[in-house]
């Protein structure tokens, strides 16, 4: 059985998206039953619960054609309202004058950061390809950059950045583990950097251990840009590290949220003090399934649930070096904006792999994850964009 086939690449977004390129290949589904990328396990999940007859939805959407100018208007369907109330930022102002960072993480070199992550990415190998059904497209457009050839030495004055949408609270061992070689945590200077909730994951000293040896940072919410972690994993990516960042801020299951502007800073501030900086969108949808949450965003099962399929695609990188040309001399306000277009890239880019992943789960395979296009041919968003207050000073340092 053949790979899944590369998607045409965009200019000037950065992301994988196939669409308008794809009319020559016609109808062909693929059976997920028979493809070697799914696991023994996952076959027998879809040969017992899988559909029996194919689904009519697939097939359309499999058969549609991109709409004209469609990068145009995925970003024209983006949300510009920053979101934050007025007692928001009387809030922030709050936190920043109680703020302080003490955290430290360590080198991420030690043995027992070998330990952790070996295990953490062997018990997300094991979910993902044995108890589930996953299906990754263009994997090599991220372990070209994590794994360079030919001795897998990176360059240090350039580091990788991968932003991908949040859907669970397991997103970031899963999905990087479908996408990385089952040596890399061997070798723990090549594993990411992440971050988590400090009121989630770092509840408890033992908790707090096991974080640092996960090589994960502390985020604290409503804190404004002017944040310890934020220094550091730009600092990381100065020096040629990889770091996964949820440009979303929270997990978010029925939709994709904005993308905030922290992620703005950190792309534009850590291609300022190196050589330059690798962003690597990724998307991946079904593992809302796996760890549903309810109404009030608690989780609905404290064990992921077995047997789902995972569906996982990797973008191109993203073109931002215009706007690291104009972060250098930028100041206050002027920063904040190129950051939020910074976090608009990232966001057009997600949205398009989105798109891609629907398009090409049709077509390749004949399941319906959703109209790839029908979301951003409604009305654009009638959200309008709120000022900061004149007095709420983030940092633009």
């Amino acid at each position: 059985m053949d790979r899944p086939q590369e998607s045409e690449s965009r200019g000037g977004i950065g992301s994988a998206v196939g669409g308008g390129g794809e009319e020559g290949r016609g109808w062909k589904r693929r059976s997920m039953i028979w493809d070697r990328q799914v696991s023994f396990l996952g076959r027998v999940f879809l040969t017992v619960f899988g559909p029996k007859e194919e689904d009519p939805r697939a097939r359309a959407v499999a058969e549609s054609v991109e709409p004209e100018n469609f990068p145009e208007l995925v970003r024209a369907s983006l949300p510009t309202k920053s979101g934050f109330k007025e007692f928001d930022y009387e809030r922030i102002l709050k936190n920043q004058q109680e703020y302080s960072y003490t955290y430290r993480p360590g080198n991420g070199a030690s043995v027992l950061n070998a330990v952790a992550i070996f295990i953490g990415a062997s018990l997300g190998k094991f979910f993902l390809h044995v108890a589930s059904t996953t299906t990754c497209f263009d994997r090599e457009k991220l372990t070209k950059h994590l794994v360079p050839q030919p001795f897998g030495v990176r360059d240090k004055t350039r580091g990788i950045l991968t932003v991908m949408n949040h859907q669970s609270v397991i997103d970031d061992p899963l999905v990087l583990a479908s996408f990385t070689p089952w040596w890399l945590p061997l070798r723990p200077t090549l594993a990411r950097w992440g971050t988590c909730a400090s009121d989630i994951c770092f509840k408890g000293e033992l908790r707090e251990q096991y974080m640092r040896a996960l090589k994960t940072l502390p985020v604290s919410r409503f804190i404004g840009l002017n944040q310890g972690w934020m220094d550091q994993l730009i600092n990381y990516l100065s020096t040629g590290q990889w770091v996964n960042y949820y440009a979303e801020g929270r997990v978010s299951q029925k939709y994709i949220d904005r993308m905030r502007r922290g992620v703005g800073k950190i792309m534009c501030k850590a291609a300022e003090n190196s050589g330059g900086l690798t962003v690597i969108p990724i998307y991946h949808e079904g593992l809302e399934d796996s760890m549903p949450l309810d109404e009030k965003n608690a989780l609905v099962y404290k064990v992921p649930r077995v047997g789902k399929r995972l569906w996982m695609i990797a973008g191109d990188p993203i073109q931002f070096e215009d706007l690291v040309k104009k972060s250098k001399t930028c100041r206050g306000e002027e920063c904040l904006r190129i950051y939020e277009e910074a976090a608009d890239r990232v966001g057009v880019a997600i949205h398009l792999l989105r798109s891609d992943l629907r398009k090409r789960a049709a077509k390749e395979y004949g399941v319906y994850l959703g109209d790839p296009y029908e979301p951003y041919l409604k009305e654009k968003s009638k959200r309008e964009e709120k000022p900061a207050e004149s007095n709420f000073k983030f940092s633009s340092a």
